[in-house]
């Protein structure tokens, strides 16, 4: 036969008294948040300006264009004889490399001159003047 002591699970506290204990929780919790952001903030403003924007790929649409034109490429192979489309598409395949690798480099370039850019900028603006 069963006690009282281990049959049964704990009653739950009555929910008032949960909601109490939360909010006193939630109190320090959130005005150290708020500390932190305004912390976060100041930092993030007072060096707004001076560093480079760091930008992902440009959209200029140069990669949709060296899609659309392998692809057009590839659709070239079906009229080509049997024995022949096997180099044209390696050759459909170099040019696309290519076409991409160019693409990143000259991304890469513009990327490296708005990076010296900005420190030419940050030696000017570290120079004593006259």
């Amino acid at each position: 036969m069963e006690t009282d002591q281990g049959a049964r699970p704990a009653t739950p506290p009555p929910p008032a008294i949960l909601a109490h204990a939360t909010d006193r929780l939630s109190e320090p919790t959130a005005a150290l948040r708020g500390q932190f952001h305004s912390a976060a903030s100041l930092e993030v403003t007072r060096w707004s300006g001076l560093c480079p924007i760091l930008e992902g790929p440009a959209e200029d649409g140069a990669e949709a264009a060296i899609a659309a034109e392998y692809q057009q490429r590839i659709a070239g192979l079906r009229r080509l004889r049997r024995p022949e489309r096997a180099a044209a598409l390696r050759a459909a395949r170099d040019w696309r490399a290519s076409a991409l690798k160019a693409l990143r480099q000259k991304r890469e370039n513009e990327r490296y001159a708005r990076h010296a850019h900005w420190r030419w900028q940050m030696q000017q603006l570290r120079m004593p003047k006259p």
